[in-house]
């Protein structure tokens, strides 16, 4: 009898590590697909943010020299992020705020998960107007 439930906890063993390598290999794919997405903004610590707008509590818009826009993903949800009318930005040693860098919000300091271009935020005006056709 006793044999007999080795035998059994090991086929099942054997079977969840044999779906092991595909949900890595999945994972894996995904990281490397964000991965190739990542950017920085350059000269961050120099003038090189313009504006910035929250989009929740764990992300955020950030406007680059020449109009270019950036999502910044937090790694945590930062609570005080969409009441703040102020947020500091701290960026690499090189001057470029990117996904090493960090948001520091109510003198909190809350790490950027991820930096990926993004598409600019709509103007309140076009957003209300669409909402009240």
């Amino acid at each position: 009898m006793n044999g007999k439930r080795t035998l059994k906890f090991v086929m099942a063993l054997g079977l969840a590590l044999g779906a092991l390598p595909a949900s890595f290999a999945s994972t894996q794919a995904n990281a490397d697909h964000d991965a190739k997405l990542q950017t920085s903004i350059p000269f961050a610590n120099h003038g090189g943010i313009r504006d910035w707008r929250v989009e929740n509590n764990q992300s955020l818009l950030i406007e680059g020299i020449g109009g270019h826009w950036y999502r910044a993903k937090l790694m945590s949800p930062a609570i005080d992020l969409p009441f703040a009318d102020r947020i500091g930005f701290i960026a690499e040693p090189s001057g470029s705020l990117d996904k090493f860098s960090t948001v520091v919000v109510r003198g909190r300091r809350y790490p950027i998960g991820s930096l990926t271009a993004a598409e600019p935020p709509v103007k309140r005006s076009a957003a209300v107007k669409a909402a009240t056709v």
